[in-house]
């Protein structure tokens, strides 16, 4: 079986939103092999999408976004996504 370690395409673009909006990060997968697995950060710490008043994540295909559903002060930070598969992993 051929692996391939995760690539992204581009980077993510810095989100500014007003307080009660939708805060969206999208990141464009562009390889990987077996198609690799998404962990989204705040800071250092995993976010877990089950707090589902907060979070969503939206897969389309090779598009992967994390929605930040209404945007609160303590949401401000630096967030990050992790691709992970057999050949490796890649953060952005």
């Amino acid at each position: 079986m051929y692996i391939e370690i995760p690539k992204i395409a581009g980077k993510l673009e810095n989100v500014t939103v007003s307080e009660g909006q939708e805060a969206k990060f999208v990141l464009k997968i562009a390889g990987g092999k077996p198609k690799p697995t998404v962990k989204w950060f705040k800071e250092e710490e995993e976010i877990v999408t089950t707090t589902v008043e907060v979070y969503e994540v939206v897969e389309i295909e090779d598009t992967v976004t994390l929605i930040i559903k209404s945007a609160k002060p303590e949401h401000a930070g630096n967030y990050y996504a992790q691709l992970i598969n057999e050949a490796g992993q890649v953060n952005c």
